[in-house]
This record gives structure tokens, sequence and C-alpha cells, in this order.
């Protein structure tokens, strides 16, 4: 399994968890995940190389911490992935 995240400062949270950090149970919760018996690579990719993914995170960004299960692309990706399907910038 691949983990991508375009936040340098979220990888360094991840790898060095600290208990005393504010979002200690996030990091608890994927410290317990990543430990689990399967192989997992966390790499940086920059956020203008993902821009759905990135247009994701900020649609829930202002949502309460769960999970979000769309069942049809919000308007806000359907345009990315146009741009991206027609080599946009």
């Amino acid at each position: 399994m691949v983990l991508v995240m375009d936040s340098v400062a979220a990888i360094q949270l991840i790898q060095t968890f600290s208990i005393e950090h504010n979002h200690s149970t996030v990091l608890q919760a994927i410290k317990g995940l990543l430990q689990l018996s399967w192989t997992v690579q966390i790499t940086h990719v920059f956020r203008e190389g993902n821009k759905v993914v990135d247009g994701l995170a900020s649609i829930v960004s202002s949502r309460p911490l769960g999970r979000y299960i769309f069942m049809q692309p919000p308007d806000e990706v359907l345009r990315l992935l146009h741009n991206d399907k027609s080599g946009m910038a």
C-alpha cells in the first residue's frame, strides 16, 4: 500500500509521533493502522501534482472529523478531473 500525501509536515508527524501532540488521537489511530500486517510506503507529492485529492481535502476540511463517502464526485472534483483530462494546469 502506498500512502501519498502533499504535506511534508504531516508525514513527519506520522513518522515521529508524540503523545503530547494536540492531534495525538488521530496520529495514534494512523500509527495503529500502519502497524498492521501490511507494508505501507509513505511518499510526498506536491499539491499541484494531485489536485483532485487536494480538492477533496478542501471540501471535507470544513466538516467534522469522520469518514465521508461520496456516491457521486462533488462538482468541484468533477471540474478538477475535467481540467486534468484536458491537460489544463
